[in-house]
Order: structure tokens, then sequence, then C-alpha cells
């Protein structure tokens, strides 16, 4: 069994943020950018909860796996399952994000799980604060395995969790954080892609309108200048694993089509062209313009772009 996470010892000279965190080292509008790495937006995570204790998904030579962990909630050691659904990539972009601006592994989750809810534009209310929780356990206590043509993480993205519970009577009080792996928080910022937060909150009720989003303010940077097409049978095979049959692929598709057009909506510049066989797309602005891009690789680097 695995052994639950150390909990985290404060930071030298820290002090505990009251309300909002701080923003350091982001010369781009802070309050208008959020990041994801560009392997979830290749790969995302599954959309709804696993049987089992295991998930992959591959799309052409990007790979992601998933197996399941344990982690310590209320002083007790609980199996989790994988991290499924929006909430869980709510908190992927809240760390990568985090990681970006902050340039460190330590990223403070705020006085409370209402401060949560409402960077992530969520009404307050008891079931949205446990899925919220069940997610950040999730995540957590998982190992991932990914990479693009050779493995670039294998291990426990996070290596110690802090939560409000454990901060009680802690004196003095180090603050409720996350302390992410050192690899897995270079590859995020290595990777990381800038989305408009405006859009992601937008479409934070939708897991493959989200995941279809991501995808395309990826993806539309690498179009040829004559354009391209990707089949449906190929988008299945990336996003669709979940539909499964004779009829998945059309099952897919007909999902598909409905995200897209929300996405359209929130993604107004996408140049992308559904069509009977699939999509065709057209090189497009990015959804959000950087002031300055401090961070080497961003959007892309060494991964080979694909559908």
């Amino acid at each position: 069994m695995k052994r639950p996470k150390a909990a985290i010892p404060p930071v030298p000279g820290e002090v505990r943020p009251e309300g909002r965190i701080p923003v350091t080292n982001a010369p781009y509008p802070a309050t208008q950018v959020v990041f994801l790495a560009s392997l979830f937006c290749q790969t995302p995570l599954p959309r709804s909860r696993v049987d089992g204790d295991r998930f992959v998904r591959r799309n052409w030579s990007s790979w992601l796996h998933i197996e399941a962990g344990y982690q310590s909630v209320g002083g007790k050691i609980e199996r989790q399952p994988v991290p499924y659904g929006m909430f869980a990539r709510l908190w992927l972009v809240w760390m990568t994000t985090q990681v970006v601006r902050r340039h460190g592994t330590d990223i403070p989750l705020g006085p409370s799980v209402s401060f949560l809810l409402d960077q992530f534009g969520l009404p307050h209310d008891g079931r949205r604060s446990r899925m919220l929780l069940k997610q950040l356990y999730a995540l957590s206590g998982c190992r991932m395995d990914m990479g693009f043509g050779s493995p670039a993480f294998a291990g426990y993205p996070v290596e110690g969790l802090l939560t409000w519970e454990a901060c009680r009577g802690m004196n003095p009080a180090p603050g409720p954080r996350l302390r992410l792996a050192a690899d897995f928080a270079a590859e995020l910022r290595r990777h990381a892609v800038p989305l408009d937060r405006n859009a992601w909150l937008q479409l934070r009720d939708s897991s493959l309108a989200f995941d279809t989003y991501a995808w395309l303010a990826y993806r539309l940077q690498g179009v040829p200048p004559e354009g391209c097409f990707v089949s449906w049978e190929q988008l299945h095979f990336q996003f669709g694993q979940e539909y499964r049959g004779a009829d998945g692929v059309r099952l897919f598709r007909r999902t598909f089509l409905a995200s897209l057009s929300r996405v359209r909506q929130a993604y107004r510049e996408a140049q992308v062209i559904p069509g009977d066989r699939g999509l065709q797309m057209y090189p497009s602005p990015p959804p959000i313009r950087l002031t300055s891009n401090p961070i080497s690789g961003m959007a892309g680097g060494r991964e080979r772009v694909r559908p």
C-alpha cells in the first residue's frame, strides 16, 4: 500500500495569504490568463469515473497513464479513485497556472475551500465543496506516467498535501498547500499553454467542451498555412475512448459537435469547419495574447504536434 503523503513544513519567511493568493513574476495580465500543460491538451483526464484503478489515453506519440493511489482523509488512509471529470481539470489548470506564476513547487490553496470555489467561479454549496476535495485527494494520491514518444514524467505528481483540516491547531499555521514533484512542476511550466480565463470559466461545466477548447488552443498554433483535416475516427481515438461499440464514433461525433458549438462561442477566432468526414482546421490566432513570454518552450516545445 502506498504511504500517505507527508505534511508540508512552512516555507521560511512566508506570509500566509489573506483572501487572494499573490502573483509574482507575471508580466502578462494575471487576471485574464490561465495555463494547462500541452500534454493534457492532447491527452486529457477521464471525463467520468473509471471502473478500476488504472486509466490510459493515447494520442499518436503522446500518452497518459494514471494509477489510483491512497491519501490520508480525516486521519484515515483511504483508497482514492482515478482523478476524473471537470473538478480534476480545474485542479490541473490551477496547479499549472500557479507553477507558471510562482516558479516553484509549493502551491498555496488559499484560506478556505470557499476561496477556491470563488477562483473557479463556482457557487458555494456542500456538493461542490465535496467534489472539489474529492478530486484534490484523487490527484494528490495518484501516480502518473506521461510522455511524448519517450517518458516525460513518471511518478507521483504531488509529493505533499497539507489541508485546511490539518492546519487547524498548528502554531504557527503554515497555510494549506500542495507540494508538487519538481520534475512534474518543471514539465507543467515548460509546456504551459495559455488559455483565456473567461473561456475556462464559461466551459467549466463540461469536460468535453473544455478538452476541445484546450486542444484547439494548442493545436491551431501548429496548423500549416493550407490547413489540415482531422477525421472523426482520429478524434474518437484521441478524445472518445469512453464511446465504445459499433456506434461509438457516431455517438462521439454527435456529442463532440454539441461541445464544439459551445467552444466556438468561447474561442471565436478558431477557424474550424466541421463536416461529414471530420474537421477542417486552419491557422488561427491564439485565444489569448501574452504581453510577454518568459517561459521557454511555451505551447509546444519538444513534442510533435499531431491531431
